[in-house]
């Protein structure tokens, strides 16, 4: 299974100077045996949990920072190209702010809460899989 963890997102700012959030994703792959690997490109980070100078699992992290709008054009790319009856589209996806700040604490914040059940739901379909990894640039 893949772990995919959301951590404090960022308020950075285009080339125009106009702001917007970046989310950062923390993501593994966890085995029946409780063992973790990552996948290939991202940031690496190899961490081992010990207990007495006895190894118990050795973790791999590939972190990655995406934007809403990112995810925003890979689910529009999923609903393109999946077959109609995996349904992505009822998948719970956060909508985008007409009115207001998409920088306020409280939309940053259930953002990143729909966006990582959303890419959670993603990564159990089989098929989406290519798009998935072309996405978090793991391919």
């Amino acid at each position: 299974d893949l772990h995919f963890d959301f951590v404090s997102p960022k308020t950075a700012q285009d080339q125009n100077g106009r702001a917007f959030t970046v989310y950062s994703i923390e993501m593994s792959k966890k085995h029946a045996d409780g063992t973790f690997e990552g996948s290939l490109g991202g940031t690496v980070n190899n961490t081992c949990t010990k207990k007495s100078g006895e190894i118990l699992k050795a973790q791999t992290v590939w972190k990655m920072n995406r934007r809403y709008s990112e995810f925003r054009r890979f689910r529009r790319r999923l609903l393109r190209h999946m077959p109609s009856h995996l349904n992505i589209g009822a998948i719970p996806f956060p909508k985008k702010v007409f009115f207001g700040s998409s920088l306020a604490f409280d939309v940053v914040q259930h953002r990143q809460k729909l966006l990582q059940a959303w890419i959670v739901h993603i990564a159990k379909i089989n098929e989406a899989a290519p798009y998935l990894f072309r996405f978090l640039e793991l391919l």
